[in-house]
């Protein structure tokens, strides 16, 4: 499938989610799909970079959330991540790899300044070419480093929104993120159906020491995938614990069993 039949499926897709993008946005998901597939010859950032698959397997996995990040804003007070004239907002995508699903909200969100996360060099040379070619430089900021450190620095409770996608249990990307998060800041991790339920089991003894609200699985309307993708919503209530996060090898032994 061509760049431009990809780009329809996803105007297509995103219709169904009551979304619809400018020509200028448009020209920036092409501009993402051809930066992802021409560095991913180089560098494995995804199993297969044809602007089909990116499209069916990610960008529109992706979307669900800026969905989810459309109705919380608009809750809080009436804004939206979709106007770029609306109150400025903050998202951290920790772990960001090829930008999903950061890079993707920021190109569909101009209401949002995001900070995309990653500790592997190679990635994040990627995030900020990308960025630059898409013209977010502005509004989209790299680091190449760890959640871990970057929530015993100023940053620390400075997001109203994270984001991660394939990083890990829940209860790690839990411990990583909800320092980072303002009171009343949002995390939303995408997680698989299958795994959801005991990993929300395993971090329940511990979130409320993270400051986290109990929970919430949204089932996204839109499925890409063999297997149910939902994205699981915390809140934080109130202050994490100091002890929060961990040294990465504590991290890894807890939720590693």
């Amino acid at each position: 499938m061509s760049v431009e039949a990809a780009l329809e499926l996803l105007s297509e897709q995103a219709a169904t989610l009551s979304m619809s993008f400018s020509d200028e946005e448009i020209t920036e998901f092409e501009t993402y799909l051809k930066a992802l597939a021409a560095y991913n010859e180089n560098v494995n950032l995804v199993a297969d970079a044809s602007p089909e698959l990116v499209v069916k397997r990610h960008v529109l996995d992706c979307l669900a959330v800026v969905e989810v990040l459309i109705r919380l804003t608009a809750e809080t007070d009436g804004g939206s991540v979709r106007d770029p004239e609306a109150q400025r907002r903050t998202l951290i995508d920790v772990g960001s790899g090829a930008g999903l699903p950061g890079l993707i909200i920021a190109i569909a969100c101009p209401g949002l300044d995001v900070v995309l996360l990653d500790s592997i060099g190679k990635k994040t040379k990627f995030l900020q070419q990308a960025a630059k070619q898409i013209g977010l430089e502005k509004r989209v900021s790299v680091i190449t480093g760890r959640a871990e450190e970057l929530a015993r620095s100023p940053k620390r409770s400075s997001f109203d929104f994270a984001t991660s996608r394939a990083v890990g249990h829940l209860g790690l990307v839990s411990e990583l993120t909800l320092p980072l998060l303002k009171n009343r800041g949002r995390l939303l991790c995408q997680k698989s159906r299958k795994q959801v339920d005991l990993e929300v089991k395993e971090l329940m003894p511990v979130l409320e020491e993270l400051g986290g609200s109990k929970p919430e699985i949204i089932v996204p309307k839109l499925q890409t995938g063999e297997n149910e993708h939902v994205i699981v919503s915390i809140e934080k209530r109130k202050g994490t614990r100091q002890i929060y996060p961990r040294t990465w090898a504590e991290i890894i032994r807890h939720w590693k069993g």
